[in-house]
């Protein structure tokens, strides 16, 4: 009974890094989503003046290609 419970302590020490890694790993992706989130709400506020500038830019190598 106790070498079964000393066989399992000992199996969870072997995975312990990995489990800690993977949730390291986790936290970063979440983290990275939140700031692009947080980035992308920010940005939203001069997104339309991007947007804008770069539909009258395309407008123009259009025109100019056509001419």
């Amino acid at each position: 009974m106790n070498s079964k419970l000393y066989r399992i302590s000992k199996s969870l020490l072997i995975l312990t890094p990995f489990i800690t890694l993977q949730t390291v790993f986790y936290g970063l992706y979440v983290a990275m989503c939140i700031f692009f989130v947080l980035l992308f709400r920010y940005m939203m506020e001069f997104v339309d003046d991007i947007f804008i500038y770069v539909g009258i830019y395309i407008l123009k190598v259009l025109a100019m290609t056509n001419l």
